[in-house]
């Protein structure tokens, strides 16, 4: 059993050596320490495999000046940004209830006695036209659950509406679904932020920004390494574990056509950005999917192997800040955020039963 599992763990090991390729060879380094970026792809539930490289960059003491993410990326790259550790982003992802998150019912214990007797109050149900058409408001889940815990997690966030003044500088990727566009968003609510890039169409409502109805980011721009390039970055790693467009043989179903309909526009700058990291990470997650958050031992475990193929061009990096720069990078300490709220002043509005006294 072990000599087998021995087998299966080089396997699984080799298979992600060829999916990690560099450009270091031909990095000119100057008078100034370079600038690192680091880009997450979106992908689903397969974004948490982005903790492995977070937790081997840290291993080995290299600086991350930006950071920046689309969807399930924009995740795990906002609570990096906000100063969780990539160990306290892997206990976050353990002890998550991630199938809570997608429904929009509340919790059992908020519910009253009388409708947890009502058997059907936890099953999806569809509001019908007259027409027996199955309609959402504006999308299948409104994300309730989703935006709880992006806030608990993120709530010193509205300290700094700034995002490149976070303890790492940040940014995220929606979607415009009136101009067609793909939006940066570097400013602003943190948490919303986050949920606007991860906003899957059809599956989570749209998030208005600035007077924008915003999407997954994902639909035009996935990986958005161009973007960081823009930031002034010199090296940029790239962890990409997002969509695969499949060919006619794979499209047998209905999640398989609508995911690939969904990211169809955004398959000519994906190459792009491909190709312009600098270090690029690519797990092989097999048949994990974008939906398979219950797996995340395995995502977790693929990631970091993945971290692991892209040792040599990492250690090569770091040896590189080392030598010429010194060592100028702090070990990440653990974040402790103040979720203490203390209120001074409340107003009420509309009030016309009872004295505001």
């Amino acid at each position: 059993m072990k000599k087998k599992f021995a087998i299966i763990l080089c396997l699984m090991f080799c298979s992600t050596i060829s999916a990690t390729t560099s450009k270091l060879d031909t990095f000119h380094s100057g008078p100034e320490r370079p600038k690192i970026g680091v880009v997450l792809s979106g992908g689903g539930a397969k974004g948490i495999a982005h903790v492995g490289t977070l937790k081997m960059l840290e291993a080995l003491n290299i600086p991350i000046d930006y950071i920046g993410g689309t969807s399930m990326g924009a995740v795990i790259g906002g609570l990096y940004a906000m100063g969780y550790t990539a160990d306290q982003i892997d206990t976050i992802i353990r002890t998550t209830d991630w199938m809570s998150l997608f429904n929009d019912f509340p919790r059992r214990e908020y519910v009253g006695v009388h409708e947890k007797k009502n058997n059907d109050q936890y099953q999806l149900r569809l509001s019908l036209a007259p027409n027996d058409i199955a309609l959402f408001s504006k999308g299948a889940i409104d994300g309730q659950h989703i935006d709880n815990m992006l806030n608990h997690y993120l709530f010193e966030a509205h300290k700094t509406p700034d995002f490149s003044d976070l303890k790492i500088p940040f940014f995220s990727i929606g979607t415009d679904i009136i101009t067609a566009q793909y939006v940066v968003l570097d400013s602003g609510n943190l948490a919303q932020a986050i949920r606007a890039s991860m906003a899957v169409p059809t599956v989570f409502a749209p998030i208005e920004i600035d007077g924008r109805l915003l999407v997954d980011g994902g639909v035009l721009n996935n990986f958005p390494v161009l973007e960081m390039r823009q930031r002034g970055v010199d090296i940029i790693i790239g962890v990409d574990v997002g969509f695969q467009y499949k060919d006619k043989s794979d499209l047998q179903n209905l999640a398989n056509i609508l995911e690939q309909v969904i990211f169809l526009a955004g398959q000519d700058i994906q190459q792009k950005n491909v190709d312009n990291c600098d270090i690029l990470i690519a797990p092989d997650l097999g048949k994990l999917a974008a939906f398979s958050f219950m797996r995340y031992d395995s995502l977790l475990s693929k990631g970091y192997q993945a971290a692991q193929a892209a040792y040599p061009e990492l250690s090569k990096l770091a040896d590189l800040l080392s030598e010429k720069y010194g060592s100028q990078t702090e070990p990440k300490e653990l974040y402790h955020p103040n979720t203490t709220i203390i209120l001074d002043t409340i107003i009420l509005e509309g009030n016309r039963d009872y004295s505001n006294q």
